[in-house]
């Protein structure tokens, strides 16, 4: 019966994706992009010195499930550095995430921890095992909650070992859909010891163990990784406030509170980072500034002509590990509106952290406030008064920062524990 409702939500999917791609970019992009599929694998594959026996095949769905993997695929490379290893994502905005790593890496004279990437299959059976034939993996490794029927149980029929990594449920998660397919799994790595439990109390088949979430190592890779700009010493020595991943329900919740914050600290600089920078936001911020009296300007325009006194809003992609660095204080946005962004990033550069109040999706922000390493906000008022604070007692906000760091200090090391689990087989 699942599976019957799985293929006819599927295929009512798909068809939904073909009607509005005339219409939408972005589901446009996800069927052009899967013509020649397998011929793209096949000549991939020919490149290789010999048809390997080991061929790790991870897949992720969209841009977090891949943070969440590069620092596993990055252990395995480490180790193993001859081994292949084939990167498939699903959405558009994984391939760009993939894209955007690749030219990171290239700036830090680092190498891939992939050897190729490309598109999934969709999820129909004709597909998948064409695509397996083409690929021919020996693991089949997903990551968080990515759960792929039709792959699932083709790479069964072929004997193919099926790993879900760096999974997290929380308690009131209905399984109703998800119980058949998580036991298709041999292994299952979570990120807490309660998702562990939870699971075990449900499934009966695969291997449950907690292992950690790889994110913590990605966010100090990135770290490593991040380029000082030649930028950096025009805040030298000064106070920035990084407004990251930032949504209109945010800047309208914390704008009043900004205004006066500003003009009782007005040395403090702000730095205004959009979660997409799409050019109608982007004006209304710097109308807002225009209003306020605040002189904003845009950051591909001031990093040609760079100054010390105005203040930012940054319309492109791409610059917000490298700001975190000179910031003394972040809000992560998205908790003013459903879902509070990445907190670890901030706290990998050591900075104080703030929030709204929707910080529920994210288990290390939720760990973070109750050990006291994050400040949650309820309202504007709310956060004026915690600007206040920090901006105000320097031991305050040199505290906030060294908790942050070491909340990730005590969590390193989940990826090289992921990757042993493949290397050397099941169970732990």
């Amino acid at each position: 019966m699942v599976s019957v409702l799985y293929s006819f939500v599927y295929f009512l999917f798909f068809l939904m994706v073909c009607a509005m791609a005339p219409y939408s970019p972005k589901f446009r992009r996800l069927l052009v992009s899967r013509r020649g599929l397998c011929a793209r694998i096949r000549k991939w594959k020919q490149t290789l010195v010999s048809a390997p026996d080991t061929l790790y095949w991870f897949h992720v769905s969209s841009s977090g499930e891949f943070e969440q993997c590069l620092p596993i695929m990055d252990a395995i490379r480490a180790s193993t550095p001859t081994l292949p290893i084939f990167l498939s994502y699903f959405s558009p905005s994984a391939e760009k995430a993939v894209r955007f790593e690749l030219d990171r890496r290239k700036a830090a004279g680092l190498a891939p921890g992939w050897d190729h990437s490309d598109y999934s299959p969709f999820d129909f059976s004709i597909h998948v095992r064409s695509y397996l034939n083409a690929l021919r993996p020996s693991h089949f490794i997903c990551i968080h909650r990515e759960i792929w029927p039709g792959i699932l149980l083709e790479c069964k029929r072929r004997n193919i070992p099926r790993y879900l990594f760096a999974t997290y449920f929380p308690k009131e998660r209905h399984f109703f859909w998800l119980r058949r397919w998580l036991e298709q799994y041999d292994f299952i790595g979570t990120t807490t010891v309660e998702t562990t439990e939870l699971l075990k109390s449900i499934l009966s088949k695969p291997v449950i163990h907690t292992l950690g979430d790889p994110r913590v190592d990605r966010v100090m890779t990135r770290k490593r990784m991040s380029v000082t700009g030649s930028w950096e010493h025009y805040f030298s020595e000064q106070n920035v406030l990084v407004l990251a991943s930032l949504w209109n329900e945010d800047f309208e919740e914390i704008r009043e509170a900004l205004e006066t914050w500003q003009y009782e600290a007005p040395r403090w600089r702000l730095a205004l980072i959009p979660h997409e920078p799409c050019s109608q936001f982007v004006k209304k911020l710097l109308k807002w500034g225009e209003q306020t009296g605040l002189r904003f300007r845009l950051w591909s325009s001031w990093v040609k002509n760079p100054d010390t006194s105005s203040h930012l809003v940054v319309d492109c992609v791409g610059q917000l590990a490298e700001l975190y660095r000179v910031a003394s204080i972040v809000f992560v946005g998205g908790s003013f509106r459903a879902r509070v962004h990445n907190v670890l990033e901030p706290a990998a550069y050591q900075k104080a952290i703030v929030t709204g109040p929707f910080i529920q999706n994210s288990l290390e922000a939720i760990e973070m406030h109750s050990k006291g390493m994050l400040i949650r906000t309820l309202n504007g008022q709310d956060f004026l008064s915690n600007l206040r604070t920090l901006s105000s007692d320097t031991a305050n906000l040199q505290e906030q920062s060294l908790k942050a760091a070491s909340f990730l200090a005590e969590r390193s090391g989940a990826s090289i524990r992921y990757a042993d689990i493949i290397r050397y087989g099941l169970p732990l």
